[in-house]
């Protein structure tokens, strides 16, 4: 595809670029690419899915709402990825309350639930529901954090969430999350004053606050094996009291299923030796 250089000047003088210019290819000439008689078509799709950039500062972001139109800068682009997550969850069935809107320089974002997963968790419908079988029993408050990370499985049966907790599975691994309720203190954003907009390190003043972790619950499974977490409340610090399951299968309700079967069989088995007994 053919690229040109699109300069970005500060003013009508056009001496002056206002952030440094660079390559850039069109995605609307990626037709022009295809040979003659070839068909082409486009997909689209709500643009709370996934289409929030952040490409713009929080000066230009300002610009953008005056202009109505989204701001397309930091805050922005984060919280989004954040609450379309929680959209997802929440059409699939899980009880996420909604966010509330929350001004940080001026850029009103929608803060509700960070949810962050990694795409080893899921990235289609048909394997949310597998991780989620009973959405039902999910819920998770507006102020909380739920991260999941690593290369394993996580499945999520049974989980009260009024917190943050963070859950990390090693490939190999596989964490049933069940019956499981968290209540702490969370994660918080502090807004940047005027002076700190001015002295804090370059990742925080393009957002226009930093993250406070005030609690946090973790989960770790750094073994193979399949893991579930028992009955319990926590608060903050690591969950370690996890047990093993044998059979570690990861289909929704799998291992009720296998100790059915084992129990069902011992049962038949110990009528036929009754009744041969008897015979």
């Amino acid at each position: 595809m053919g690229e040109f250089v699109n300069p970005k000047y500060k003013d009508d003088a056009r001496v002056e670029f206002k952030k440094p210019t660079r390559l850039e290819c069109m995605m609307q000439d990626f037709a022009k690419t295809m040979h003659e008689g070839t068909k082409v078509g486009f997909t689209t799709s709500a643009s709370w899915i996934g289409y929030s950039p952040a490409k713009n500062s929080i000066a230009e972001g300002l610009k953008k709402i005056r202009a109505g139109v989204a701001p397309m800068c930091p805050a922005s682009a984060e919280h989004d990825i954040y609450n379309a997550t929680a959209e997802i969850f929440r059409r699939h069935g899980c009880q996420i309350e909604m966010p509330r809107p929350c001004d940080f320089q001026g850029v009103l974002v929608q803060l509700g639930p960070r949810i962050s997963i990694s795409p080893n968790f899921a990235v289609s419908r048909a394997e949310l529901e597998r991780v989620i079988p009973s959405p039902e029993q999910v819920r998770i408050s507006s102020r909380s954090a739920l991260v999941i990370q690593g290369e394993g499985t996580v499945i999520i049966e049974s989980l009260d969430l009024d917190g943050a907790l963070v859950v990390t599975v090693a490939k190999g691994g596989t964490l049933r999350i069940r019956n499981l309720r968290v209540r702490n203190r969370s994660w918080d954003y502090h807004a940047l004053s005027k002076a700190e907009m001015s002295t804090e390190e370059e990742i925080y003043t393009i957002r226009g606050y930093k993250l406070a972790r005030h609690e946090t619950a973790t989960i770790a499974v750094q073994e193979e094996g399949c893991f579930a977490t028992r009955r319990m409340d926590v608060r903050s610090g690591k969950v370690s009291d996890l047990f093993r399951v044998d059979w570690s299968t990861v289909e929704s309700g799998g291992y009720y299923l296998a100790a059915g079967m084992v129990l069902a069989a011992a049962g038949i088995a110990g009528y036929l030796l009754t009744k041969k007994r008897s015979l």
